[in-house]
């Protein structure tokens, strides 16, 4: 019998990741990894990538993930791998497929009987990331590594996806192990369902809405879905997380922070058809019960625990994978009473109710909202955008004009400060396309350091930074709220384009509303890095939203009681 060939484990370790598809790693490097890190120099299949700090390698690797379908990040003991948990967190509840592998102090130094440390920079971290992953082991025998670096990859990208991780000690890296042939296949069983009920409620639906979320598009489900969409002829609602969405009968996104038209769409329906999304409350408002309060409820989610978390009651809960559903309803005739005009009217509510009005692009100011339109306007087909959190979010959330092919994508669950530069960063390395990075002047402090990566590796990413002196969104909560006491949310700002420069990043400040266009349209020409810093006016709020305790068809600012009323096909809501 032939017997298995010894390698290094930090080279296996490495051989494995490749196959999952992923040639960018994303680390810091230190003690306790230096010795996996230095397997990099015998690999000319995988690259490690030195970030400036270990959260940023972890959001990397979940913005690469977004557009390659995989990411692998790496750091040190204790604080490395103990920094990286935001980052981890964000794919967590995201369901984005990852493998974290962090270093440890070697076996003979783990502490036992209680002790709270007795290696250098020992964490245990397989403690800490169980809460934030799907998967989490510490790796005491070498003979284990190849079996569970196999099963963590598999159970990262089985279900619903998520991050997994590994503690590895540093006399295991330095171990070498029998060479196993690794099958990371996933075997996928079919779900057997019952589509009665849910035809059924079809079939006597009025006023139908289709709302679709990131579990379409994480299902590999989107061919699918049109095809239902072009099937079934409703107004379809696509959750945040895939607003990037096409269709014609597409209405803008709805919510706290929707538009106007496409909460009165959803909040008069009669049925609701939901799949991959778990409908949150900046979806539903804060009260759920408010939300879509006549509409029966089919909800199509992976995940049991979503169907079951007694917030948004389904009516008929299918637990079952979106693609699988898909591929199932599609092949039934369907039957369907739709209201004649109810296509017409949603249609009709999405024009008439425009998030960027003709006021706000001829303000003398910069507004936020004629900035996003501007960029929007002036990014192209392809590109990639990375957001960040807040009001800049929101903004932009609320009036990008999606061109085709784009994908926008932020930290949607966990949505961190500093989330979109290191996001881009990872997208940047994932695909041959054109990256824009939108950020607050709060939240790019948190990963500023990430200029320095940008600038090691020459990559091309535009960056554009709200500039309005602090946290909007916040200090439009303590105006709501908190009788305008702006405390800790006015502490200053930096020259960003100055702070550029000394990364040696070509940058322009926009002060007047007038160079605006010219600025964004040198920064996406530039064949390198750009960032731009544009001063908005801090006064800039985000409207409309929905003030606590009202449902979402009632955002401030309100409109007249009578325009109110005649939009409302359902009873209007009373507390």
């Amino acid at each position: 019998m032939r017997e298995k060939k010894l390698v290094l484990a930090t080279d296996y370790v490495l051989d494995v990741v490749e196959k999952t598809g992923v040639k960018h790693v994303f680390g810091v490097t230190g003690g306790a990894i230096s010795n996996q890190i230095d397997a990099f120099s015998r690999n000319n299949k995988v690259k490690f990538i030195a970030v400036q700090h270990e959260q940023a390698a972890a959001m990397a690797a979940e913005g690469y993930a977004r557009i390659n379908g995989y990411g692998v990040a790496m750091a040190t003991s204790g604080p490395g791998g103990s920094n990286m948990i935001t980052g981890i967190s964000g794919c967590w509840f995201d369901s984005i497929p990852t493998l974290f592998i962090t270093g440890q102090v070697s076996t003979f130094d783990l502490k036992t009987n209680g002790v709270r440390q007795r290696g250098f920079q020992e964490i245990g971290m397989s403690d800490l990331m169980k809460p934030i992953t799907k998967f989490s082991k510490l790796i005491t025998d070498p003979k284990d590594l190849a079996k569970s670096l196999e099963t963590a990859i598999k159970i990262s990208k089985s279900d619903r996806f998520g991050p997994v991780h590994l503690d590895l000690p540093m006399d295991v890296q330095m171990s070498k192990i029998e060479e196993e042939k690794i099958n990371l296949k996933i075997d996928r069983k079919k779900i057997k369902i019952n589509l009665t009920d849910t035809l059924g409620l079809i079939k006597n639906a009025k006023r139908p809405v289709l709302i679709l979320g990131n579990g379409v598009k994480l299902a590999g489900a989107v061919n699918e879905f049109k095809k239902l969409a072009d099937k079934l002829n409703w107004p379809i609602l696509p959750s945040w997380a895939y607003a990037e969405f096409q269709h014609k009968n597409r209405i803008e996104l709805f919510g706290v922070y929707g538009s106007r038209g496409a909460n009165f769409v959803v909040q008069n329906a009669d049925l609701i058809l939901a799949i991959g999304t778990r409908l949150d409350t900046r979806m539903t408002g804060s009260n759920p019960k408010q939300f879509a309060r006549e509409a029966k409820k089919i909800i199509v989610d992976i995940d049991k625990n979503e169907l079951e978390k007694k917030v948004v009651i389904p009516d008929v809960a299918l637990n079952i994978d979106a693609k699988d559903f898909l591929s199932e309803i599609n092949k039934n005739k369907i039957e369907c009473g739709i209201e004649k005009d109810w296509l017409k009217k949603c249609l009709r509510w999405k024009d008439e109710y425009p998030l960027v009005t003709k006021e706000a692009i001829k303000d003398n100011v910069i507004n936020p909202y004629n900035f996003c339109r501007i960029l929007s306007e002036e990014a192209a087909e392809g590109d990639i955008i990375t957001a960040d959190t807040g009001a800049n979010l929101a903004w932009l959330m609320q009036c990008w004009k999606f061109k085709k092919n784009q994908n926008l994508f932020s930290s949607f669950g966990n949505s961190p400060m500093g989330y979109s530069l290191p996001a881009a960063i990872g997208a940047s390395f994932a695909a041959n396309k054109r990256v824009i990075c939108t950020t607050g002047d709060g939240g790019i402090q948190m990963n500023i350091q990430e200029l320095q990566t940008i600038v090691n590796y020459d990559l091309p990413i535009k960056i554009f930074v709200f500039s309005n002196k602090g946290y909007g969104m916040i200090r439009q909560f303590q105006d709501l709220y908190m009788g305008g006491r702006h405390e800790a949310t006015c502490e200053g700002v930096p020259d960003f384009a100055k702070v550029a420069e000394a990364y040696g990043i070509q940058s322009i400040r926009v002060e007047k509303k007038t160079q605006l266009r010219k600025a964004i349209k040198k920064a996406l020409a530039s064949p390198k890095a750009f960032l731009v810093d544009v001063l908005v006016e801090p006064s800039s709020i985000i409207e409309p939203r929905a003030i606590f305790g009202k449902p979402i068809e009632e955002q401030s600012p309100y409109l007249p009681e009578k325009d109110t009323l005649d939009h409302l096909l359902v009873k209007r809501w009373k507390p």
